[in-house]
């Protein structure tokens, strides 16, 4: 699909470049040519407007530029003389096939065989057709049509090298998408896959006879625990669909954001403490900023929840909150296993879990990937480092 979206992208900007390019290359070569022919048009009728220059061409003026030559003739249209320092005008078939190839109903026309353009003007002791050479006019036009076709042919090619580079730019974030929702639908139906083939295996015996009722009793409770697993995970599916459909953005409004920290950490602070992990806070009061005091929440429930999870006991659990110029930063710290730097980039991707994520409990990896998302939502940014023992989770907000 991303190929063929490529390929229809070059095809149409190639499409318009091109019908661009015969445009502006055929209207330069038709006005090249038209003044050309007006140029040469104005110096014949300056010459028929100058007697002198009809009987003494030899020593023309400035602005006749062109060889030419004049036939005179008499009202009955017979030849009188001819004049005219720039062609061998003895020659009479030469002169009578000319006369033969010009019209006499047409004021102005062109002679190709001879490379002439004539005019009839009419005096009045006389007639007059003035014939001027545009062999250099034809000779210019002919070059023109092949610096444009040269023209035309690099500009294509390299447009359409252009083109190809833009067309995969352009594409690009397509194709990132286009891959993450293929990994994203491959990682969900792999975590559907377990449960639902537990669920299946449990309910087949449970209509087994050959249980006794403790056994089924276990069937029934097996059953029970993944379908609360599915549940977590077709909701986590849905708020990040709710979260990527601009929800939040919708319903922001000013957020005391010192007061919303507090709060999250009051259930967790008996449970850490019990657990020999206390929580050690230093927030700064009366931070403000714009946001979604419900989804805020959200995030600072899923960095606790994380902290307490896979944090060693005996050790504090650091979570700050401070000013850092027109922007807020908070950070909590767990002592634990470290993360590699590939690791504190991918835990905020969609179902990525580390070994020792897996063993710890049976989530599916979408409480960072939805924090990453909200966090994004508002502007702002969260991240991950690992030193001396120890994962620190930030996230940076305006205020």
């Amino acid at each position: 699909m991303i190929k063929k979206l490529k390929i229809k992208f070059i095809c149409i900007t190639m499409s318009f470049i091109t019908i661009m390019l015969v445009v502006i290359l055929g209207l330069v070569t038709f006005f090249t040519s038209k003044n050309l022919e007006i140029e040469n048009i104005q110096m014949m009728k300056g010459i028929a407007s100058n007697p002198m220059l009809l009987n003494s061409p030899s020593a023309p003026p400035n602005h006749v530029r062109l060889p030419y030559f004049c036939l005179h003739f008499d009202h009955k249209g017979n030849l009188k003389n001819t004049s005219g320092g720039y062609y061998d005008l003895s020659d009479e078939n030469f002169i009578e096939d000319l006369l033969k190839k010009t019209s006499s109903t047409s004021e102005i026309g062109v002679i190709k065989d001879y490379s002439l353009r004539y005019y009839h003007f009419p005096t009045p002791k006389s007639n007059v057709i003035i014939y001027s050479d545009i062999s250099s006019e034809i000779s210019t036009i002919n070059n023109l049509y092949k610096s444009c076709a040269f023209i035309g042919i690099i500009s294509f090619i390299s447009f359409l090298a252009i083109s190809i580079i833009l067309a995969k730019w352009a594409i690009n974030p397509v194709d990132i998408a286009w891959k993450k929702q293929k990994q994203f639908i491959q990682d969900a139906s792999h975590e559907l896959k377990t449960p639902l083939t537990v669920i299946h295996t449990n309910a087949e015996l449970l209509q087994d006879t050959n249980y006794n009722q403790d056994s089924k009793k276990q069937f029934a409770d097996n059953i029970l625990t993944m379908t609360h697993k599915m549940k977590n995970l077709v909701s986590g599916l849905l708020e990040l669909t709710k979260i990527e459909n601009g929800f939040i953005k919708s319903t922001m409004t000013e957020v005391d954001f010192s007061s919303l920290v507090k709060k999250c950490t009051y259930p967790f602070e008996p449970i850490l403490f019990e657990n020999n992990k206390p929580l050690v806070t230093n927030i700064e009061d009366n931070i403000h900023v714009t946001g979604n005091s419900e989804y805020l929440q959200q995030v600072i429930d899923i960095l606790l929840d994380n902290a307490s999870k896979y944090s060693l006991a005996g050790n504090d659990i650091p979570l700050t909150l401070k000013k850092n110029g027109k922007q807020c930063l908070f950070s909590i710290t767990s002592t634990g296993t470290p993360l590699t730097k590939e690791e504190c980039t991918n835990i905020f991707e969609r179902f990525y879990q580390t070994n020792e994520a897996r063993n710890k409990d049976n989530s599916y990896g979408l409480g960072l990937a939805i924090a990453k998302d909200i966090i994004k939502e508002h502007n702002g940014k969260i991240w991950c480092e690992s030193f001396d023992n120890k994962n620190v989770f930030y996230i940076l907000l305006n205020m």
